[in-house]
């Protein structure tokens, strides 16, 4: 069996610091939620096109995975649909499975 953990409501921790509690705590993945979140701000976000490509040998290096990039507006918020257009994204550059 497969475990993963969500980052739901873990808002003062860095990407860094996840992957490390994944790996520590022999989880098989991540789950991605508010990718435009605090979590995700700057330059060296792993949701960062630029660096999907290295942010995803770092999980593949630590044995996780990105087990899946939730979407957080309401499907009736006119923000829902390009959000979900950046969520797939991710998903892609990341590797989800």
């Amino acid at each position: 069996m497969k475990l993963a953990f969500s980052i739901q409501n873990w808002k003062q921790i860095l990407w860094e610091e996840f992957c490390e509690v994944a790996e520590a705590t022999h989880m098989s993945g991540i789950g991605l939620y508010d990718i435009n979140g605090p979590v995700f701000q700057g330059k060296g976000s792993p949701t960062n096109p630029e660096l999907a490509a290295s942010s995803r040998r770092a999980l593949i290096g630590k044995g996780l995975q990105l087990s899946d990039v939730a979407v957080v507006r309401d499907l009736v918020d006119e923000e829902f649909l390009p959000e979900a257009a950046e969520c797939i994204e991710c998903a892609i550059n990341l590797g989800a499975e």
